[in-house]
């Protein structure tokens, strides 16, 4: 069996965690944010808009963003050295936060009255 140690004493797939989870919390960042400025929008439909779904899909969308955030650094934090597939705890909050980008921008889109 190789070690796979690198200076500091942190092994390559702890590494390729850590990066995945900076890399969940750059997207998640920059998705929350994407998703909150659709309210920009609402000149396109005036006063018949869906203020409250609109509004909705916006904050939940970050709360979402912030439970799989801090889920993912907690599975991370506990289970590092435990397992060695902890890199997927990361991958896969990536994964949702960008189904739930979906999820919102679309509710985001029904709310400001876009075509479907």
């Amino acid at each position: 069996m190789t070690d796979h140690r690198i200076e500091g004493g942190m092994t390559r797939p702890n590494v390729v965690a850590w990066a995945l989870f900076a890399t969940l919390v750059i997207v998640a960042f920059i998705a929350s944010a994407l998703v909150l400025l659709r309210e920009l929008s609402i000149p396109h439909c005036g006063e018949r808009c869906d203020f409250v779904l609109l509004a909705w899909a916006g904050y939940a969308y970050v709360a979402w963003c912030v439970i799989i955030v801090v889920a993912s650094l907690v599975l991370l934090v506990t289970l590092q050295h435990r397992i060695r597939s902890a890199w997927t705890f990361p991958a896969a909050g990536i994964a949702l936060v960008v189904t739930g980008a979906v999820v919102a921008n679309r509710l985001s889109d029904v709310a400001l009255l876009f075509p479907t």
